[in-house]
């Protein structure tokens, strides 16, 4: 695995604990799909409401 992806993996995580202890409805979640106008893209990390 390259350096750069471990740096950005690391950073995926902790952004990704920082909105779970923030945040109290919803979901968290990583490398989410995206429908979009432009085609499909994936985030880094996505919060969903429970709507």
């Amino acid at each position: 695995m390259s350096p750069v992806k471990i740096k950005h993996s690391f950073y995926q995580g902790r952004i990704q604990r920082l909105l779970e202890s923030l945040l109290n409805t919803g979901e968290v979640m990583p490398e989410c799909a995206i429908n979009t106008s432009d085609g499909v893209k994936v985030a880094d990390i996505v919060w969903c409401s429970e709507e």
